[in-house]
């Protein structure tokens, strides 16, 4: 019994102190994710993709069929309109032949 109670005051303690740690790190990380910095940032990322597209001299339909996409979808992406999801960013990083870190260096 008194063993039981020892790992079971062990694991609150540990819980306390991670709780602690959580909520320093809560209060000195400052808050970037704002709903304007999120529409910036996706506005800078569709027009990271639609420059990389009209490199390589590809229209929003054929890299939405290359996607499998249709048109609407990719210039909602391109515009910032909408949240692409991880998956859609690979295959749109797989059709123009550039990496993920490639993409994302738009700021």
């Amino acid at each position: 019994m008194n063993h039981l109670y020892s790992k079971v005051m062990a694991k609150n303690l540990v819980n306390k102190y991670v709780y602690k740690i959580f909520s320093l790190f809560v209060h000195f990380v400052p808050y970037t994710t704002k709903m304007e910095d999120g529409k910036k940032s996706l506005k800078k990322l569709g027009a990271r993709i639609a420059s990389l597209r009209k490199k390589k001299n590809i229209s929003q339909t054929d890299l939405g069929v290359l996607c499998n996409l249709d048109r609407q979808s990719m210039w909602r992406i391109e515009a910032g309109r909408t949240n692409p999801t991880y998956l859609t960013l690979l295959k749109i990083c797989t059709a123009l032949e550039i990496s993920p870190k490639t993409l994302m260096d738009f700021e």
